[in-house]
């Protein structure tokens, strides 16, 4: 069956229009081609409709129907099948019927046919058309074979015939080599007109051919030979410088012509060129001399020439004295010296090469998420100089993992929390979830807390009820009540005596909540202010800072920031730091086959650890197909399998355990993409598409063929349009469909469109030369070519008059302008705008313009205040020229204004100073326009001033008064004695604890319990601490071992025991068992290379050695290593 074939049938013609560009294609030589498509045109559609007719034939069987169908086969043979459909069109039974066949077979120019006939009830038919087989082109033949000859090459005729009816389809005829050409004997010359001295003769040359007897005759003209003069007499001998006379006769047979000649002056000769009047140049002045032309002939100076030349310049010469020697960057300088004159003179040196080096510098560092880069730089150990030669990447850095903790839900008292662990890198901003656990609810944090329930007042008692909480939760638990009494809030309200870091104060205290003054010491009111106490400030003393290896240490000593109080000195130890092993130079680079070597440096001194084995790199697998595993036979729709298996790409070696089977299911069909379908061209409009199936390794592929409408605008494509000179061309354009798939394609090769010719326009007349106001002009009739502008024809020429002067300006030219008193002057000139030429003046005068009087204007103004009258002037000027009107002058007076008044503010009287009532005065002339009044003072306001109780480190005050408002004194307060100290309970200060190596100590201190002041210390011992037991925990999994055999026949194998102790470090030692395993200090495990199959059990001692803390101890340990 054909599928998606489309073809178009509408008659051709010889000429297309392309109506996008309105030119006419015509496409000549094109008429055989066309008859071609046209003749197979209509068999190819017989052949290609799938279902060519329908039989009906009613049933007797109830409501059922027969249906016969033309179709074909998978083989695409023509059958007939007669289906059985029920009332609902569904098909319920088939038969295939057999079909018989008259066939009339093609020609190449005749079509055939075939008449299908169904065996069955009316012998339902189906025609079909052979196309004309077309002729089938036989090799190319030569015929008519013709030798060369003098005057034509060799030729033959190169024919084509169809290999089935002989017909001559192409005749061209082909041509060898060049034409013989005549083989030309000895050229026979024959005079036939002798020249004399005055005219010319002839004579002819003959060459005959030696191949064909072909004959070239040419006639050559014989120039006359001319007079052979001879001089017979000599009358005036030429010189140089004047011509002389002789008489001559002709020589030649036959010829007495005699004649006088004159002979021209030879001129000079033999001449010399040579220098006079010479003066020699120098290094500093010029020279010159006189360049003079003699003739040795009449000894004649016949040309004289005054040469100038310029100074020589001085011819320096390096002496080899240096003054200054160069550098890289600033010339040095020489002595020169004249070779001439001997002069002498400083030189610049040369500047001495850069001294270059490279070095490399990173602009940016390489990390674990993009690449660095880094410029290597030419630069030059002595001066500046810098250049970048060349910039090279920085290959990414691997990730640095670390693993992380973060709790992404914080557990509480009341519920579970949770958290992960990450693995991130620490360089980049990689983080992966490796893990999630749940967090334990955590225990209640009990803390306890007062509630007031009642307050207490200064007289009343109040309560409080203690409540154990929990901090994080809302749990709760009341554990009692207590009674809050009652007291004062007292507030200091005056200080007597201010209290110190070890005496107490006095002062006057006030309830702040009743007032109520403070008598509980004495009854004059004055409190014992308890001393401040010393508040000390740690200082540094002196420091030594830890290095790597050496402790360091800090003295400081505590200071009071009030007093001079100070503590003893503290003397703190710091531990060395140790060596902090950062950056990594690897002296050998591990792979994944075999270990490398490396090394740390120190970053803070320097330090250098010794070589380190580098573990071997873990395989880089690359998932790839495992070679000869896989079954697939190159069609799609037929399942298949294969195998892959992870290799190492550095060593390409397979990994066990990664192979795994991977089966490809079958397609259900073939898929078939536009981009992928090919396209073959029989003729410039015909061929066949290949549409090939999509998936990968599938071999299937179908044949299309197809035909293009040449008379379909939408069939072909304009690449270059033609013009009126120049022929265009095109290329036509195939679409095929075939199960939904369009592809289009153009033929390989152009077509061409002929030119357009020339189109004449109307002609159009041109300005050869424009005509001026006073000069004719002259216009041309041209023909130009309406689409490429191109000049066809030359018409008349037409003659144009003068333009004139027309629009002619008339213009005023101010000379003098005319002013209020005085005439003015101007000119009335016309002139040409065009060509600017003056055709007239007049002068003419104009009368003074008079004056313009403006409105009046003020001057000479006085403005009026409060106390006095104020003045002003008018006076009206010209416009034009300034003048004053004569009498326009006049006075004007302006009248005084009222006073300004401002309010003087009343003054309070106080108990120190007299009051003011209200006033007021003027604020422009400070007049008073309503006096201020004295006020009498008032009296004073007194306040008490408490009583002040006395204390153990101050005196007190007994009760006084003040005035409120002034604060002056009105009843004055006197001192009271000092208390005595009342010792309180003794505190623990300066406490230094006990130690596993040495005894602590405190000081017991008793205070005042008022002030606060020291009143006794004793100094008391702590017991020294005892060492305590320690124990050695061992990790069981570290205690047995499991390794291949084929892996340690390979390389050792090594583990480490992990054990801990309190103290610290531990110490391994091998006390019995295989000497194939052998045991480091450090607790690493060794099994050695080539250890066979068996179990390996070794009993290893560990050591925790004594601290001042712990006690040594030693644990003894089975190791099991098993190689299978």
């Amino acid at each position: 069956m054909y599928d998606g074939i489309i073809f178009n049938t509408r008659a051709y013609k010889t000429k297309t229009f392309h109506r996008q560009s309105n030119v006419c294609y015509r496409m000549k030589g094109r008429k055989s081609m066309i008859s071609k498509f046209k003749r197979g045109l209509a068999v190819v559609l017989a052949s290609m409709l799938t279902v060519s007719s329908f039989a009906s034939v009613a049933s007797a069987e109830g409501a059922t129907s027969i249906k016969g169908v033309w179709g074909t086969d998978a083989n695409g043979k023509v059958i007939y099948t007669e289906y059985t459909v029920n009332e609902n069109g569904e098909v319920i039974g088939e038969e295939n019927i057999t079909v018989t066949e008259q066939r009339v077979e093609a020609t190449c120019t005749e079509s055939g046919s075939v008449h299908y006939t169904a065996n069955t009830a009316g012998n339902p038919t189906k025609d079909e058309v052979l196309p004309a087989l077309g002729h089938n082109p036989g090799e190319q033949q030569k015929e008519n074979e013709k030798n060369a000859d003098c005057e034509h090459p060799a030729s033959y005729d190169v024919v084509v015939r169809c290999t089935r009816c002989y017909e001559e389809l192409s005749k061209t005829t082909e041509t060898e080599g060049e034409a013989l050409g005549h083989n030309w004997g000895e050229a026979v010359e024959e005079i036939t007109k002798k020249p004399t001295c005055t005219e010319n003769g002839e004579k002819t040359i003959t060459k005959t051919c030696e191949r064909c007897n072909a004959q070239d005759v040419q006639t050559e003209v014989i120039p006359a030979t001319g007079h052979k003069w001879e001089v017979y007499e000599t009358v005036k001998k030429a010189t140089c410088t004047e011509a002389g006379l002789v008489f001559v006769k002709c020589t030649n047979e036959g010829c007495d012509a005699k004649e006088e000649q004159t002979v021209e002056a030879t001129g000079h000769q033999n001449t010399t060129v040579r220098e006079a009047n010479r003066v020699y140049p120098t290094c500093t002045e010029g020279g010159s001399y006189d360049k003079e032309t003699y003739c040795w002939d009449c000894h004649q100076v016949i040309a004289t020439e005054h040469v100038t030349e310029e100074a020589l310049g001085h011819d320096w010469k390096q002496t080899g004295e240096v003054i200054k020697e160069s550098t890289c960057t600033e010339h040095g300088y020489g002595k020169l010296e004249c070779s001439r004159y001997f002069e002498t003179k400083a030189d610049e040196l040369p500047l001495k090469p850069h001294d270059l080096k490279t070095k490399e510098e990173v602009t940016k560092q390489a990390t674990c998420a993009e690449e660095g880069s880094k410029d290597i730089i030419e630069y030059c150990t002595v001066c500046d100089y810098e250049k970048v030669k060349e910039t090279q990447k920085i290959e990414k850095l691997a990730h640095d993992l670390k693993e992380k903790t973060v709790v992404t839900k914080e557990a509480t008292c009341a519920e579970e929390g949770s958290k992960d662990t990450v693995q991130y890198c620490e360089n980049c901003d990689y983080e992966k979830v490796t893990k999630t656990e749940k967090i334990d609810k955590i225990k209640h944090t009990l803390e306890q807390k007062e509630v007031i329930v009642t307050e207490p007042t200064c007289t009343e008692e109040g309560y409080k009820n203690r409540i154990e909480y929990c901090t994080k939760c809302d749990y709760e638990k009341f554990l009692g009540r207590d009674i809050i009494p009652a007291a004062h809030k007292w507030e200091t309200v005056k200080v007597v005596k201010e209290p110190t870091c070890t005496e107490t104060g006095v002062g006057y205290q006030e309830c702040s909540v009743c007032g109520e003054k403070n008598t509980t010491e004495n009854n004059e009111g004055t409190v014992t202010l308890p001393a401040l106490g010393h508040d000390y400030e740690t200082k540094l003393v002196e420091e030594k800072a830890p290095t790597c290896e050496d402790m360091g240490y800090k003295v400081t000593q505590d200071c009071c920031t009030r007093c001079d109080d100070k503590k003893a000195e503290s003397k703190e130890f710091i531990s060395a730091l140790g060596h902090d092993w950062k950056e990594e130079y690897v002296s050998k680079e591990p792979t994944c086959t075999e270990t490398g070597l490396g090394y740390f440096i120190c970053a803070r001194c320097d330090a250098k650890d010794t070589n380190h084995v580098i573990e071997k790199l873990p395989h880089t697998p690359q998932q790839k197909e495992v070679p000869g595993s896989n079954t697939f036979n190159g069609d799609c729709t037929v399942a298949s399998e294969y195998k892959v298996a992870d290799y190492c790409t550095a060593c390409n070696a397979k990994i066990d355990g990664t192979e795994k089977t991977i089966k490809v299911p079958a397609n259900k069909d073939h898929t078939y993409r536009a981009e992928d379908v090919e396209f073959v061209w029989y003729e410039p409009a015909s061929g066949i598409a290949i549409f090939k199936c999509a998936s990968e390794g599938c071999k299937h592929q179908k044949k299309i063929l197809f035909a293009i409408d040449l008379k379909d605008e939408n069939s072909f494509v304009v690449d270059k349009a033609p013009t009126c000179t120049e022929a265009g061309e095109g290329y036509y354009v195939a679409t095929v469909t075939y199960k939904g798939v369009t592809a289009t394609a153009s033929t390989p090769t152009q077509f061409p469109i002929d030119a357009t010719g020339h189109e004449a326009a109307e002609p159009v007349l041109e300005v050869i030369k424009a005509p001026t106001h006073e000069e004719a002009g002259l216009s041309q009739w041209f023909t130009y070519c309406k689409h490429c502008g191109e000049k066809l024809a030359e018409g008349e020429a037409v003659a144009v008059e003068p333009t004139g002067h027309e629009g002619a300006v008339t213009t005023t030219e101010v000379i003098k302008a005319p002013t209020c008193t005085e005439e003015g002057s101007y000119d009335i000139v016309v002139y040409c705008p065009e060509c600017d030429k003056e055709i007239s003046r007049e002068t003419m005068v104009s009368e003074p313009t008079g004056h313009v009087w403006n409105d009046p204007v003020v001057e000479n103004k006085k403005p009026a205040t409060c106390t006095e009258e104020g003045s002003y002037e008018t006076v009206v000027y010209c416009a034009a020229c300034g003048a004053e009107q004569e009498g326009s002058r006049e006075s004007h007076v302006i009248e005084k204004i009222e006073h300004t008044p401002v309010t003087d503010a009343a003054i309070a009287a106080t108990c120190t100073k007299t009051g003011l009532t209200e006033g007021s005065h003027c604020l422009v002339c400070d007049s008073v326009l309503v006096e201020q009044k004295v006020t009498e003072k008032l009296a004073h306001t007194p306040v008490t001033d408490g009583a002040v109780a006395a204390t153990c480190t101050k005196t007190g005050l007994t009760e006084g008064s003040h005035c409120k408002v002034c604060g002056e004194v009105l009843k004055a307060q006197k001192t009271t004695d000092k208390l005595a100290h009342k010792a309180s309970a003794p505190v623990k200060e300066l406490i230094k604890e006990a130690t596993y190596t040495a005894p602590g100590s405190y000081n017991e201190v008793v205070y005042c319990a008022d002030c606060h002041a020291k009143l006794s210390s004793t100094e008391k011992a702590i017991e020294q601490l005892k060492p305590q037991g320690q124990k050695i925990k061992v990790n069981k999994e570290t205690k047995s071992k499991t390794y291949k055999a084929k892996s340690v026949k390979k390389a050792k194998k090594s583990f480490r025991i992990s054990a801990t102790a309190p103290s610290g470090k531990l110490t391994y030692k091998k006390l019995s068992g295989s000497s194939r395993i052998t045991v480091g200090k450090s607790g690493k495990i060794t099994v050695k290379k080539g250890t066979k199959k068996g179990t390996y059990k070794v009993r290893v001692k560990i050591y925790a050695p004594g601290t001042a803390e712990y006690k040594a101890v030693n644990k003894t340990i089975t190791v099991k290593v098993v190689v299978k």
